[in-house]
């Protein structure tokens, strides 16, 4: 092991978890100044981050096995099967309470859950990048991280979408753990050793969860008649999403 196993961790939580709250908390004031009227704009632009993410997650989970073999293997059933758990899940969850809690609060934090899923991932490949390589602060890195914290103030957002004018700090506090301090887990298990395709396995239960983030928010976003509004904050939050992929690869 190269270096200190807690650095893994620390550099989570300044590069994920730090910016998940940031993006909560921008989603939480713009609700809370302009109400209703942030809901199907923010909901538009939530959709276009979420199927950006979706794509990302897909491909981090080696196309779901697509791109293992030509053969069916137990390795692609298996991501076929974290797939559909990551989407039958939070459906699950969905039915369960959604009739026992208001709506904005309970989606939020199932949509939150649904992150928590690609977060463990993400942190098990920073705990072992860091394990095998080092921790370095070139540019290149620099700039890597810069592209995963914008990621997860994206995934902040998407999560606040759902805020109103009703909703509190606290609301802003539990989803944020719930979303992005799996990631610090995931960031000491990849530092002492867990197998890598164990990321890529949860990468695939985050694409499936995307699924369901995705169909909370376009009947949201759909709901009035400026279709160009929608179109507007789809194509917004995808570019953002490839603006943050390209400087990843600066």
């Amino acid at each position: 092991m190269n270096g200190d196993p807690l650095t893994a961790p620390a550099v989570v939580f300044a590069a994920a978890v730090i910016p998940a709250y940031i993006g909560l908390l921008m989603a939480l004031l713009i609700a809370k100044k302009i109400g209703d009227r942030f809901s199907r704009f923010g909901a538009s632009i939530a959709s276009g981050i979420s199927f950006a993410l979706f794509f990302d997650l897909v491909s981090n989970a080696s196309g779901l096995g697509l791109n293992l073999a030509s053969r069916v293997s137990i390795t692609q059933v298996i991501f076929i099967g974290s797939f559909i758990v990551g989407i039958f899940a939070l459906f699950a969850l969905d039915a369960r309470i959604s009739s026992e809690v208001s709506v904005p609060t309970f989606l939020v934090y199932i949509i939150a859950l649904g992150i928590s899923f690609h977060s463990i991932a993400e942190g098990i490949v920073v705990g072992y990048d860091i394990r095998t390589a080092g921790f370095s602060q070139d540019l290149a890195t620099i700039m890597q991280g810069l592209s995963f914290a914008l990621h997860k103030a994206a995934e902040g957002f998407v999560i606040g979408s759902f805020f109103t004018k009703q909703s509190k700090l606290s609301n802003v506090i539990l989803a944020g753990a719930i979303a992005s301090l799996p990631g610090v887990l995931g960031a000491l298990l990849g530092a002492f050793g867990i197998p890598g395709i164990v990321s890529s396995y949860l990468f695939a239960m985050g694409a499936g969860a995307t699924i369901y983030t995705i169909t909370k928010l376009i009947p949201a976003a759909v709901a009035g008649k400026n279709n160009i509004t929608v179109a507007m904050g789809i194509a917004l939050g995808y570019l953002f999403i490839y603006g943050a992929g390209l400087i990843h690869n600066i």
